[in-house]
């Protein structure tokens, strides 16, 4: 049900939804009788398309407004302008828009930060994903980065023992990041299958294969006075010892800095993360970032962290305001 009319050659127009089902189902040539129902064939389906030509409203006479009844008018309450807090959209955040905001404020190389400014902003204030992935079926695009997410993604789960297993999970995660082409996709899984092997030879997966507790993408809401920030924490365990560990996985390819230099843009994301399970656990875990293309982790300090989040609302506001 909406609205349409007829342009200067006769064809049946309308905006939006319906002028998309206009077009599709070929019912531009409709003709203008009023009250016309006609039915059509297109494909298996079968639409009736029925019309009814609505008179011109006619407009009412002007009066002269008596100007004294002006004066005495008081505006309806429903027609106040409507206080706004702008803030109300930052009440709740995600933990990937923290990242974002340590990458705005301390992401290396400096020249990436107003890019990671950008789509915070993009993402709090207009609610706009941060990207969206292009399927391309003539030419796929295998990056570093995509490698590395595949191989992220693959390890959020407890991995297959079967390699036959393991290579179709592979590929089913190249073709959910774009990678369609039967090539290109045998391509991507056996660069992430080789990458794989590797990190399942770091330090993080000894832990994970001696730990008493192995916790994967636990969802988890922290808050504090002014904010909700909520998200998925990559990996906690519980080790042999009974102490705890979280572990957040990185697929960036670093250049020209140390690691631990790079890890500072992180430390409000792992911060949050760390606080969360804190309150919810009653102990202070320990801290690392783990590197999949590096096959390194670094250790972050509880000082670190804990002094990135009382420094959290004036970053907040910094980037927000």
């Amino acid at each position: 049900s909406g609205a349409a009319e007829w342009d200067k050659q006769g064809q049946l127009k309308a905006d939006g939804w319906l002028g998309w089902l206009i077009d599709a189902l070929e019912l531009s040539d409709h003709p203008r009788e009023a009250q016309q129902d006609r039915a059509y064939e297109w494909g298996t389906l079968a639409v009736r398309c029925c019309l009814e030509i609505m008179p011109p409203i006619p407009m009412p006479e002007l009066e002269r407004v008596d100007e004294a009844l002006v004066e005495d008018a008081v505006m309806p309450p429903l027609l106040a302008i409507i206080p706004v807090d702008s803030t109300v959209a930052m009440r709740s955040l995600t933990a990937t828009q923290i990242a974002d905001m340590g990458s705005a404020l301390h992401g290396t190389p400096q020249d990436t930060r107003p890019r990671y400014r950008e789509r915070l902003r993009r993402s709090v204030l207009g609610d706009a994903p941060a990207h969206i992935e292009r399927a391309n079926l003539n030419k796929d695009t295998i990056t570093f980065k995509k490698i590395g997410d595949i191989v992220h993604q693959a390890i959020r789960d407890n991995l297959p023992t079967d390699r036959r297993m393991l290579l179709h999970l592979l590929g089913c995660q190249a073709w959910e990041h774009g990678i369609v082409t039967d090539e290109a996709r045998e391509e991507a899984v056996t660069r992430a299958y080789g990458l794989l092997q590797k990190v399942q030879k770091s330090d993080v997966f000894t832990w994970i294969n001696e730990a008493q507790e192995v916790l994967r993408e636990i969802p988890f809401i922290y808050q504090t006075e002014r904010r909700a920030i909520h998200g998925q924490i990559d990996l906690l365990i519980r080790r042999a010892d009974d102490t705890w560990a979280v572990i957040n996985y990185k697929t960036s390819y670093v250049k020209g800095v140390t690691l631990e230099a790079h890890a500072r843009q992180y430390l409000p994301q792992v911060g949050v993360y760390a606080a969360a399970v804190s309150a919810l656990l009653d102990v202070v875990p320990a801290v690392y970032i783990h590197y999949i293309r590096h096959e390194k982790t670094v250790f972050v300090a509880e000082a670190d962290w804990r002094a990135a989040l009382a420094q959290l609302e004036d970053d907040i506001g910094s980037l927000l305001s």
